[in-house]
């Protein structure tokens, strides 16, 4: 079946079409790249800062894979510390990651979930 064997706009022909569409996506291999780098400002989407995790859109390479860039905040801070970072959106808090340099430790955003 094919959605050009239904009228033009019809619920048959639109879900034909949403289902073909999401197997191509589903097939197509992908790629993210998580970084706490943030990109330039202008990539940002509307109403997002720096201090909230975020994933720019899928945008396929050349060679037909799909690729995006995901925004994990963090920030450094001396142990032992008073305050964990929280992330300003919703409120949850940063985690600590098991590396430290000296008495310096690595906090991240733990809600990317939440965002992306």
């Amino acid at each position: 079946m094919k959605p050009s064997d239904f009228a033009i706009g019809s619920l048959e022909s639109r879900a034909l079409a949403r289902m073909q569409a999401q197997h191509i996506r589903g097939s197509k291999r992908r790629i993210e790249i998580i970084s706490n780098v943030p990109r330039p400002q202008h990539t940002l989407p509307p109403g997002t800062n720096h201090s909230v995790p975020y994933a720019e859109p899928w945008q396929e390479t050349q060679g037909g894979v799909l690729l995006r860039h995901i925004y994990r905040p963090g920030e450094w801070k001396t142990l032992p510390t008073e305050t964990v970072p929280v992330c300003p959106d919703c409120g949850t808090s940063f985690r600590q990651r098991k590396e430290q340099i000296g008495d310096l430790a690595w906090f991240e955003a733990d809600c990317m979930d939440r965002h992306i």
